[in-house]
């Protein structure tokens, strides 16, 4: 997946996928990451936002800065973004076992780190 997000004709953000150590401190309720937590992600996340020929990085604007632009854009600029992260890479452990109880099969599939703390 390309990380270079084309917002708008002009302008386009430039991302990386979230480290562990980002992920580990989120709240993270029911598999599902509250969107300001997703915003906040979204905000470490930015390499540098490109205007035209500009390409500002990082320690070109502050955190203020950065969450106001994020604030901003449109839903349509938001999911081309949350599809970056949707082709992030994870781990799937999926396992299909029957219960010794009651003898019914099952299958259980966990993925990313909410799966892991439901």
């Amino acid at each position: 997946v390309d990380p270079i997000i084309k917002l708008t004709p002009k302008v386009s953000m430039e991302l990386q996928y979230p480290s562990y150590t980002m992920m580990q401190n989120l709240n993270i309720e029911e598999g599902e990451i509250p969107t300001n937590e997703m915003f906040n992600i979204i905000s470490k996340c930015v390499v540098s936002i490109i205007d035209g020929d500009e390409v500002l990085g990082r320690d070109d604007f502050t955190e203020k800065e950065l969450t106001s632009f994020i604030d901003s854009m449109s839903s349509l600029m938001f999911n081309d973004v949350q599809k970056f992260f949707d082709a992030a890479p994870k781990i799937v452990i999926e396992h299909d076992f029957k219960c010794s109880v009651c003898e019914i099969n099952n299958h259980l599939e966990l993925e990313g780190l909410g799966s892991f703390f439901e």
